[in-house]
C-alpha cells in the first residue's frame, strides 16, 4: 500500500497543462524520458505524483528548479511589507502565499491552480471529526493550535491591512488559514539566503517513510526554522542535503533499517530522492538517492515523522509507520507496575530497565518509537479519564529476551519476562 498523494483541485479541471506550461516559462527542467508527472482523478478531486518511465540508477538527475521560481518572502509581491514588518520566515511565507493567491492571474497562476484550496489538516476538522482524536496527544493540541493561527492573523496580519493600504486585497482569516495549510504541507528551507519557500515541482513528490542514513561527510536539513505556532510557521516538506557531493557518495553504504525493519507499506526505508544545490547555487537539483524500478512512484521523505506529525502538518497518515512513537507518562507507568507486580518485584524490574534502556531516564515523559517498542519494550495503550481531560497512557509493559538481557526476578526464578503482560 503506497502513501496517500497530496490532494489538488476538486473541480474536475485538468491540472497538468497549466502547471507544465508555467514550469516551462519559469525555466524549470525535468527529464521527460526518465520521469512522468502523473495526474490521478478520484471522487475527492485530482492529485499529482511523480513516476519513473524506466529503471533509474542512484544519482540520476531528475529535474532542476531555479531558486527564482520558488516563492519566498524575498520575491513575493508583498516582500517589502514582510521585510518592513520583520516577520519571521514561517509567518511571512504564509502572508506571501495568501497575497499571491489573491492576485489570481496576475501572480503564479499556473502553479497555484495545481494546488488545492487548502490541505484538510485537523485544524479544519469539524466537531465530529475532532472527537476521533479525543484522548490522543494530537487531540489535546489542536484547539491550542487553532487559537495560535487565529492569533497570528488578528494580532499580526489584520493591523497591516490599513497600515499598508491592503483593503482591496480581500484578506480574511479563511484565506490566511488556507495559506498556512499549504505552507505547512509543502514548503521547506531552500538555503540560508532564500529561507523557507514554496518549491514548484519538488512539492509534487509524495512522502514515504524513510531512514535518513547519510555518510559522515554529508549533512541533511529537514524542517524549517522557528515559527510562531501556526501550522505554516515551521515548514519542512523535504529532505534537503546541504552537501554538494554527488550520489551515492553522500549515502551510508548499508541498506537503512530501524530496529530490524527494512521496509514499510511495501517500500524500502531507503531515501528515493535528494535535493541539492547546483554548482552555482542558483538552482535546486533533484537526484535519485537509490535505484528506482520502472513504472514506480518516486517519493520524497518529509522527515523521520510519526503519524501524529504527518496528520497535523500534512493531513494524512501511513498504515505502517516505523517512526510512530508513544508517550510514556512515567508516574502512571510506575503506579501500574507497583500494583501489578508488587513493590519489591517492580523495583527490581525498574532497575533492570534503567540499566538496559533509556526510556525511564526522564523526569516525567518519555517518547518511545513504536518500532523500538515492537523489538524491545512492548507497550500497550489504554484510554483513561484524568482530571483536566483524557489522554493516552501506557499501562502495560514487558520486554523480549532477544532484545534485552535475561531478567531474573528477586525470587530467583530464572525465566524471561513474557513478550506481553496480560
Amino acid at each position: 500500500m503506497e502513501p496517500q498523494a497530496k490532494r489538488a483541485k476538486a473541480d474536475g479541471a485538468a491540472l497538468l497543462p497549466g502547471l507544465t506550461a508555467w514550469l516551462d516559462r519559469e525555466g524549470v527542467w525535468w527529464d521527460d524520458e526518465a520521469m512522468q508527472i502523473k495526474e490521478s482523478k478520484s471522487p475527492n478531486g485530482s492529485s499529482l505524483s511523480i513516476h519513473s518511465r524506466r529503471p533509474l540508477p542512484a544519482g540520476h538527475h531528475l529535474c532542476t528548479i531555479p531558486k527564482d521560481a520558488c516563492l519566498s518572502v524575498r520575491n513575493a509581491s508583498c516582500s517589502d511589507i514582510i521585510m518592513e514588518e520583520n516577520m519571521c520566515s514561517g509567518l511571512g511565507l504564509v502572508m506571501a502565499v495568501m497575497h499571491e493567491r489573491l492576485l489570481g492571474p496576475k501572480s503564479r497562476h499556473g502553479y497555484f491552480c495545481s494546488l488545492p484550496e487548502r490541505e484538510y489538516l485537523p485544524v479544519f476538522w469539524g466537531p465530529e471529526e475532532l472527537a476521533l482524536l479525543q484522548g490522543t496527544e494530537l487531540g489535546d493540541a489542536i484547539h491550542d493550535e487553532l487559537d495560535c493561527v487565529r492569533s497570528d492573523y488578528t494580532d499580526q496580519i489584520e493591523p497591516l491591512i490599513a497600515k499598508h493600504g491592503l483593503e482591496g486585497m480581500n484578506y480574511s482569516f479563511p484565506a490566511f488559514q488556507a495559506a498556512a495549510s499549504l505552507v505547512a504541507s509543502r514548503a521547506f528551507k531552500v538555503d540560508d539566503a532564500v529561507g523557507d519557500a514554496m518549491v514548484p515541482l519538488a512539492d509534487v513528490f509524495n512522502h514515504k517513510a524513510s531512514v535518513v542514513a547519510l555518510s559522515d561527510h554529508s549533512e541533511a536539513s529537514g524542517s524549517g526554522g522557528e515559527g510562531s505556532g501556526s501550522p505554516g510557521a515551521s515548514p519542512g516538506a523535504g529532505t534537503m542535503l546541504t552537501s554538494q557531493l554527488v550520489p551515492p557518495s553522500f549515502l551510508a553504504n548499508a541498506e537503512p533499517e530501524l530496529h530490524g525493519l527494512r521496509s514499510a507499506n511495501g517500500l524500502s526505508l531507503a531515501l528515493e530522492i535528494c535535493i541539492v544545490d547546483d554548482e552555482e547555487g542558483a538552482a535546486l537539483r533533484i537526484l535519485t538517492a537509490s535505484p528506482i524500478g520502472e513504472g514506480r512512484e518516486v517519493h520524497n521523505t518529509y522527515g523521520e515523522l510519526g503519524n501524529r506529525d504527518l496528520l497535523e502538518k500534512y493531513g494524512f497518515t501511513l498504515p505502517e509507520n516505523p517512526h510512530d512513537s508513544v508517550t510514556l507518562e512515567l508516574e502512571a507507568l510506575w503506579a501500574w507496575g507497583a500494583a501489578r507486580h508488587g513493590a519489591r518485584e517492580w523495583e527490581a524490574r525498574r532497575a533492570f530497565l534503567d540499566a538496559n534502556t533509556p526510556w525511564l531516564r526522564r523526569k516525567r515523559y518519555a517518547a518511545v518509537l513504536v518500532s523500538e517498542v515492537e523489538w524491545g519494550f512492548r507497550v500497550y495503550e489504554w484510554r483513561a479519564s484524568l482530571a483536566g481531560g483524557s489522554r493516552w497512557e501506557v499501562c502495560r509493559a514487558g520486554w523480549r529476551k532477544h532484545q534485552l538481557p535475561k531478567y531474573t526476578s528477586p525470587a530467583s526464578i530464572d525465566q524471561p519476562v513474557p513478550a506481553s503482560v496480560s
